[in-house]
Parts: C-alpha cells; sequence; structure tokens
C-alpha cells in the first residue's frame, strides 16, 4: 500500500481567515481493504473554520485490488496564525476482511504559511 499527501494550495496565509484542501491518495496493490486516517496539526491551525480542532479522522473507504482512492480535507488559518511552517501528522490505518489493522503508516507533512503580500499597483 503506497500513501501520499498533497496540499492545494501550496500556501496559507498568516493573521486572516483561509484554508487549503489537504489530499490523501491511497494505493492498494493488494486485496480490498478498508482504510481510515487520525490527523493531527499544531495549535495556531485548524480543522474547522470557526473553532480550534486540532485532531480529526478521515474515512477513506474500502479500497479494492489494484486501486487508488484520494479523500480531501481543508485546514484553515485564522487571525492568530503566525507565518512559519506548522509540522503535522497523519497516520494511516488500514484494515482487512476481518476488521483487524494490517497496517499502520505514519505521513509527517509541513503546512507552509506565508504573510500576504501587498497588492502591487
Amino acid at each position: 500500500m503506497k500513501v501520499s499527501v498533497r496540499i492545494h494550495p501550496e500556501t496559507l496565509y498568516s493573521r486572516m481567515q483561509n484554508s487549503v484542501q489537504l489530499t490523501l491518495r491511497v494505493e492498494n496493490e493488494g486485496e480490498a481493504r478498508w482504510v481510515e486516517a487520525e490527523l493531527k496539526v499544531p495549535d495556531k491551525i485548524s480543522l474547522a473554520p470557526d473553532i480550534h480542532l486540532n485532531e480529526g479522522r478521515m474515512r477513506a473507504g474500502i479500497v479494492g485490488k489494484n486501486e487508488a482512492l484520494e479523500k480531501s480535507v481543508k485546514v484553515y488559518a485564522s487571525a492568530y496564525t503566525d507565518a512559519q511552517r506548522y509540522e503535522c501528522r497523519l497516520v494511516v490505518f488500514s484494515y482487512d476482511k476481518d476488521a483487524v489493522i494490517d497496517q499502520r503508516i505514519e505521513v509527517p507533512f509541513t503546512v507552509n504559511c506565508e504573510e500576504q503580500k501587498p497588492a502591487v499597483l
């Protein structure tokens, strides 16, 4: 099983409400399995637009043999978000047909946050 993470757009802007989309891609070469993931982000960014939510779970679903599946969530900045790099963690679990965890893959990733550049006239 191969797991990858991508972020679009690549940058959050500090000190304002905005978001990036985090996409988890799971490629399965073996037997069909159920896949879900736990997501943890630092205090200054959130998984919800209006409250501080630092942990969440993504249920990607069933990935068949020789198939790929993608699932997306948003990561939000707020007025309290500083311009820096935020180290986040995604832990992917796959379950076999007997509902037993057969793989656990930890995927660290970084969310970049920058000051928004003023418009040039």
